[in-house]
């Protein structure tokens, strides 16, 4: 009885090793990859957003004068990545591409105040779009909760901004008229700052599901021409022009991860 004693015990102990050496079931599995993902971790990541722009200041359409850049509500879209350099802070990188269309009763009103006469009119207003595209680059900081991620930045960069082109037709008591402002292009030093929040996806541990606030500056200088065309006259104005654009973008989106800590 004694000398079979160390038999069992090794028979035992060859079983346990089999045991553990055979495949998880689908059970155990998930357990296992829910256990690993509820550890709080931040990592290097690839975004791509998209949403609402909201112009702001005398860049919007709530300033009707010759200051304003007449700017509506828009849409905008983003490709953004982040490096972590230690646990909970990183340096990132905005690519963003904001369109804004022009307000053309706002337009209309700065128009119709500059004509002299009362009886004075607006037929016609085609406008292109305001587009600006921004790059910059800063630190951020992300902190985690289980599965909920709360990054916060700020960054600074260079903003491209394409002034729109708007031809206006009317009547001014006496003569018919037709008022052009061409396009140009400005560049400018621009910031961005702003925070997102994301939550991990069950079944797509990579996959991290974004909604973010952003605010962005810039002053580009453009040079503005302007032709006017009466029955029996043609002028034409140029100057520089300076216009503050300024967005509240509202967007949402999805995140890849990669593993950092």
């Amino acid at each position: 009885m004694v000398k079979a004693l160390p038999l069992c015990f090794l028979l035992m102990c060859m079983a346990s090793l089999a045991q553990n050496n055979q495949p998880m079931t689908m059970y155990e599995k998930s357990w296992s990859e829910d256990r690993d993902e509820s550890i709080p971790k931040a990592r290097h990541y690839l975004q791509l957003t998209m949403g609402l722009a909201l112009p702001g200041n005398t860049y919007s359409a709530g300033t009707p004068d010759q200051e304003s850049g007449y700017a509506r509500t828009g849409f905008n879209g983003q490709m953004s990545g982040g490096y972590l350099l230690s646990k909970n802070v990183g340096w990132g990188a905005t690519l963003g591409r904001y369109i804004s269309p022009i307000s053309t009763d706002a337009y209309k009103q700065n128009i119709l105040f500059q004509l002299p006469a009362e009886d004075s009119h607006v037929n016609y207003i085609w406008t292109q779009n305001w587009q600006n595209t921004i790059f910059t680059t800063g630190p951020y900081i992300s902190l985690i909760q289980q599965r909920v991620l709360l990054d916060l930045y700020a960054q600074a960069g260079v903003l491209q901004s394409r002034m729109p082109k708007i031809v206006v037709s009317g009547f001014d008591s006496e003569n018919n008229f037709l008022h052009i402002r061409q396009s140009d292009s400005g560049l400018a030093f621009a910031f961005l700052t702003g925070a997102s929040i994301g939550y991990l996806l069950p079944k797509f541990y990579r996959l991290r599901l974004m909604a973010k606030a952003d605010l962005i500056g810039a002053t580009p200088t453009f040079n503005r021409q302007t032709d006017i065309f009466t029955t029996n006259l043609h002028a034409q104005t140029k100057g520089h022009y300076r216009q503050s654009v300024g967005v509240f973008s509202l967007s949402v989106g999805l995140r890849y991860e990669f593993n950092a800590y």
